[in-house]
């Protein structure tokens, strides 16, 4: 339904009145509104489950600050072409640029899931403890894109009966490999 509309009727109205439109018109510039706070609030619900907790954007990275890196590469990688040809990619120290790219996914209507890697693989070793480690990997392995960030960052907990923490990640990325990026 038209949920958004009821919402600034008074403000349509007094639009209409100032403006004077057409009937096509009035009723183009109610659906555009209608329109643009359906796709915002698609991509707040995306970002939201997508687990970015930090909303980083390219635009507000110091490009001054790492000269060595390649500033043309990074902005061809955010139109996440890569993703459509379910590409592997690897970017080391960087979670400005991944957190970037991850909401530009979310933008983009691409199903993300972004996680630190001590995070994701406590969250794959709970799953050994309560019997649900298959729905939880097929649970990580499901979005379009997977972020795993600060890979080799923390400590990994582990106990001698159950797989090693880069067995439980190999598990994942074997998943993935050739399906999602």
């Amino acid at each position: 339904g038209l949920t958004h509309t009821f919402r600034p009727l008074d403000e349509l109205l007094a639009w209409a009145s100032r403006e004077r439109p057409g009937h096509t018109a009035w009723l183009e510039h109610v659906l555009a509104g209608e329109v643009d706070h359906k796709s915002a609030a698609r991509i707040a619900r995306r970002i939201q489950n997508s687990g970015l907790v930090e909303h980083k954007t390219l635009e507000a990275f110091d490009w001054d600050f790492q000269p060595s890196l390649d500033k043309a590469l990074v902005l061809e990688l955010a139109r996440l072409d890569f993703v459509q040809r379910r590409d592997d990619l690897v970017i080391t120290g960087k979670s400005h640029i991944l957190k970037a790219l991850g909401l530009r996914a979310c933008v983009q209507a691409v199903s993300l899931r972004y996680a630190r890697c001590v995070d994701l693989l406590a969250d794959l070793h709970a799953g050994l403890a309560d019997n649900t480690y298959p729905k939880r990997l097929k649970a990580w392995a499901r979005p379009d894109l997977l972020v795993i960030d600060d890979v080799g960052l923390g400590q990994v907990r582990q106990r001698d009966d159950e797989p090693t923490a880069a067995h439980t990640l190999f598990n994942l990325i074997d998943r993935r490999h050739g399906k999602l990026s």
